[in-house]
């Protein structure tokens, strides 16, 4: 009997066991589907916590992503998922008024609607709650970056390069901060500053060509300084032009970096290479009229004085309001003595000089 009393209660014991089994896998099984994805796992979780701010901003947090994944594929479910998140941190903010998080999630929602609606002051409501998330938390790199981007937007450098700085004194490279610092220096006129940052950014990513453009835009404006010494000019002219090379290496059909170069190559009198870069520069883009017309101007330099003619014919085709490229036509026709179009040259490039000066004497 002893014996059968303690079969039947290790009997009792598995069978018990396997009711629990069954009931947490039922549990694991309906739980799985909501781990679906992460706005299906907060969304479950939502209605079982309603005070709980920290559900709620991770269930916005869920659609804002949605809303990401679908930016410039399906504009209506960005509309509307970005504004659903936004609902969402409202409610955050309703349980608890001090998370900081949630006001910069507000702000970058503003901040990425106002690059659609730039007349619904989103970008105004974009700076109130990241200033408020910074007002709370005053450590988080991410809402002063944030707050970085709408003022870089909105043309305020200075305090752009303000709150990109304060990303790096707090111990971060967001993103590409280093970079954004340059960019503000670089907006603000101050290109030794820029410069400096760009080279930082380098040895983080030397992949990017834009960094090279701006750093050789800036060495090109460095070289226009009267604090320089002559010697110390070219070399900036120089530099320009080995980074405009490497910009072209990493994008080569990055136009503008032959743009760039062509005006450094002009500023050294290299003559013979402004011809070889301008008709690469072409072959990049065929519309633009910086091609030409600088390899125009290489071609008046070299004595080539008909192919000048072809291109700077070709440049006002593009460009027809380059009253230097008229100057030019005008030098070139008075060497051949055809001195009526020379002076008809001359006076259409004085009418448009005037015009774009803003003068009518």
């Amino acid at each position: 009997v002893a014996e059968f009393g303690k079969g039947a209660k290790t009997l009792t014991m598995i069978v018990l066991c396997l009711v629990a089994v069954c009931l947490f896998s039922t549990k694991t099984v309906l739980r799985a589907a909501d781990w679906k994805d992460p706005y299906t796992l907060y969304k479950a979780d939502a209605p079982k916590v309603p005070g709980s701010a920290r559900i709620k901003f991770y269930l916005g947090d869920a659609v804002r992503d949605e809303a990401l994944q679908s930016e410039g594929v399906d504009s209506v479910a960005f509309f509307d998922n970005m504004n659903r998140a936004m609902e969402v941190y409202r409610e955050a903010i309703v349980i608890n008024p001090d998370y900081s998080e949630c006001y910069e999630r507000l702000g970058f929602c503003y901040l990425r609607l106002s690059h659609y609606y730039p007349d619904r002051h989103y970008s105004d409501s974009s700076i109130f709650y990241l200033d408020k998330s910074i007002e709370l938390f005053p450590y988080d790199g991410l809402a002063y970056y944030n707050r970085a981007e709408v003022a870089y937007d909105k043309g305020d450098y200075q305090k752009a390069k303000d709150c990109y700085s304060e990303v790096l004194n707090l111990g971060g490279n967001i993103y590409d901060s280093y970079f954004k610092v340059g960019n503000s220096y670089y907006e603000l006129g101050i290109y030794d500053t820029a410069m400096m940052y760009y080279i930082q950014e380098i040895e983080r990513d030397s992949t990017r060509p834009e960094i090279y453009y701006n750093l050789g835009f800036c060495y090109s404006e460095a070289s226009k300084s009267e604090l320089y010494s002559a010697e110390d000019r070219v070399r900036c002219i120089e530099e320009s032009i080995k980074m405009y090379d490497k910009a072209i290496e990493k994008f080569p059909n990055l136009f503008v970096a032959y743009s760039g170069k062509l005006k450094s190559l002009v500023a050294l009198g290299r003559w013979g290479d402004v011809v070889e870069c301008g008709r690469k520069a072409i072959e990049v883009n065929p519309n633009h009229d910086d091609g030409y017309f600088y390899t125009a101007v290489a071609m008046c330099q070299l004595n080539r004085y008909d192919e000048a003619e072809e291109y700077f014919n070709k440049a006002l085709e593009r460009n027809p309001s380059n009253y230097v490229a008229y100057f030019n036509l005008a030098y070139v026709y008075s060497l051949r003595g055809d001195l009526r179009t020379a002076e008809r040259m001359q006076q259409r490039g004085e009418q448009l000089q005037m015009q774009q000066n803003g003068s009518g004497k």
